[in-house]
């Protein structure tokens, strides 16, 4: 967002949104010893250029910037970013996150994997284990459900 002084956020749980549209995606693994985490690994893939396959619903970083300039200068950035989120605290990462999460707190369709149904919701948060919270518009006294990657679909 500093960079590219644009809307970048992040739909869960890694796709990456420019202006509301599809820009890339990120995973990140982390490894752990001894009941800690002892290493992380991350991974950024990106649409720096223009695609005639890509679908309607992606974009693409040159639209913004060249890519040849986005990429000579984003390892600088990320490097000075990183001195100074490595000491943020576990809610201070968490507040952020959310802050940047695509679609938050707004009104969305969403798939039910294993039934197929088609429900409207808010996504009200992550938890803990980094479960999408959402809270469905057609039950709004219930407490919210927790869904996984694999349980629910954004429509």
């Amino acid at each position: 967002r500093r960079y590219l002084n644009i809307n970048i956020e992040l739909k869960w749980p890694n796709d990456i949104y420019i202006d509301g549209k599809k820009a890339g995606g990120m995973l990140i693994e982390v490894g752990w010893q001894q009941g800690r985490p002892a290493w992380t690994v991350a991974g950024l893939g990106l649409n720096l250029c223009d695609n005639h396959e890509l679908p309607s619903f992606a974009t693409h970083l040159n639209s913004k910037i060249p890519p040849l300039n986005f990429l000579q200068e984003w390892g600088a950035l990320f490097s000075e970013s990183w001195a100074e989120y490595r000491f943020w605290d576990d809610e201070h990462l968490l507040t952020a996150y959310r802050e940047g999460l695509w679609g938050f707190r707004e009104r969305r369709w969403f798939e039910e994997r294993s039934t197929g149904c088609s429900f409207e919701a808010e996504a009200i948060g992550v938890d803990a284990q980094n479960r999408l919270l959402i809270r469905r518009i057609d039950e709004p006294e219930t407490g919210p459900n927790c869904f996984d990657i694999k349980a629910i679909k954004w429509l």
